[in-house]
């Protein structure tokens, strides 16, 4: 059985409900599953999962439109048991940011790269990029493994946009999903 993220971005929180868990009952969420605090309330949040480091547990995405007054995606990769009850950003093993924008991680996913190597890629959405037309942003997942351990796990991302369209008011990026093959 698969497992569960559930946002409440009021809260500033993310519940992971995990799939061994037995709900005999109608219980808070919060007293059955693993609590990512993000720190303060947010506007809006992404939830995406995928196996960005291949080493076959699913890796969580959560994109969130207040972070340290800018938007941003933080990258927990996944494991056989999770440690805490209750996770905060500090926890998180990658932080990805954009500069001037407030909707960078409205959406997240990911991409196979066309080079058939199986190695999978970050997505990240972003509506109001480029005056409004948007833009969807590839994050190479050999980036993200080259930041991991250092002391701020902290990667601005810039000029790695992948899919843009010209024309303002046309908030590409706004959903990203794969659809696999």
């Amino acid at each position: 059985n698969p497992d569960l993220l559930v946002s409440v971005p009021s809260a500033g929180k993310v519940f992971l409900v995990l799939s061994s868990t037995t709900h005999d009952e109608s219980r808070p969420i919060d007293e059955d599953s693993i609590t990512f605090d993000l720190g303060e309330p947010q506007t809006q949040v992404a939830l995406g999962s995928c196996d960005l480091d291949a080493d076959g547990f699913s890796d969580l995405l959560i994109g969130m439109t207040d972070y340290n007054g800018m938007s941003a995606v933080a990258l927990f990769y996944g494991r056989l048991t999770w440690p805490e009850t209750v996770l905060s950003l500090a926890e998180a093993h990658v932080i990805l940011t954009m500069e001037g924008t407030n909707t960078y991680g409205l959406s997240v996913g990911m991409a196979p790269r066309p080079d058939s190597s199986g190695i999978i890629d970050l997505l990240i959405g972003d509506p109001s990029a480029n005056q409004g037309a948007g833009a969807v942003f590839r994050v190479p997942s050999s980036a993200l493994k080259d930041i991991v351990g250092s002391p701020v796990n902290v990667l601005e991302v810039s000029d790695q946009t992948w899919i843009s369209l010209n024309g303002s008011g046309i908030r590409l990026g706004k959903t990203v999903r794969n659809l696999g093959d």
